[in-house]
């Protein structure tokens, strides 16, 4: 290798090297401030959120803003219920147990619970409002072993017990006499039996057709239809407007519907 090649390698080296170093700059250049909430903070600042007490945000060098919930000692919420819990904080973001729940703690048998699911009544001012006792989770809430009486997880007419961290069900509602004619019937809250509240439906593949009203699906006009057994779903081709209505009441004795589908052929 002679002078000159020795030369042209080292330019195209130092090129190759200013246009990786250019190129790593244009990719990601560190920022010195944030700019967020309507003010302006320093890289690595930690400030309390504007309208929402107990989260922290974070400026990053992306000149971005991360928010997270502030941290605290003990873990949130604390084991107990809220009537044994007391604040650490001035802004009550991090709570403890107190030192009662503590001394109740230490001198209670420790809960061996399946899954360690663990309910704690916020309401209850014994004991057991700060140990807690054994329960299930149901219906995305935890509640205690025993009857599940939660309004917010169990129907007025069911009647649901909770034995070893499993929750088993039955319903109060009774059939009819008469058999229903629809495809989504409800319970009544206060009689405990179904029922059709919006009257006689029917399937037209996923889709739920209520009497009375006509439906353009897949380029036909269908409707539920009363039949003396069980309600049914009809269609018909496409024609004029008001053919096949017409069909539907005279053959089939189906009132005019509320929101007939005018079709207009081109």
């Amino acid at each position: 290798m002679n002078c000159l090649h020795l030369v042209l390698l080292i330019s195209s080296y130092l090129v190759f090297s200013v246009n990786a170093e250019s190129s790593d700059t244009l990719r990601y250049q560190e920022k010195t401030k944030c700019k967020k909430f309507n003010a302006v903070y320093e890289v690595d600042q930690l400030f309390n959120h504007p309208t929402r007490k107990c989260i922290q945000c974070r400026c990053c060098k992306t000149g971005k803003v991360k928010c997270f919930k502030k941290p605290c000692a003990d873990a949130q919420p604390p084991k107990c219920g809220i009537l044994f819990q007391e604040a650490v904080d001035i802004d009550g973001c991090c709570t403890r147990c107190n030192s009662t729940c503590v001394d109740i703690k230490n001198n209670s048998p420790v809960l061996n619970c399946p899954g360690d699911i663990v309910f704690y009544d916020n309401e209850d001012t014994s004991p057991a409002g700060c140990t807690g006792v054994c329960g299930g989770i149901f219906r995305g809430s935890i509640v205690p072993n025993g009857p599940v009486t939660d309004p917010k997880v169990v129907h007025p007419c069911e009647s649901c017990v909770c034995a070893n961290g499993k929750v088993t069900c039955s319903t109060q509602a009774s059939c009819p006499a008469k058999k229903l004619e629809c495809v989504n019937p409800q319970i009544d809250d206060n009689t405990c039996q179904w029922g059709c509240p919006e009257g006689p439906t029917c399937w037209k593949g996923d889709e739920v057709l209520y009497a009375n009203m006509t439906y353009e699906i897949s380029g036909k006009f269908c409707t539920c239809v009363l039949d003396p057994w069980w309600p049914f779903a009809a269609c018909g081709n496409q024609g004029h407007e008001g053919v096949f209505e017409k069909m539907l009441q005279e053959e089939m004795c189906v009132k005019t519907a509320i929101n007939p589908i005018n079709y207009n052929p081109a």
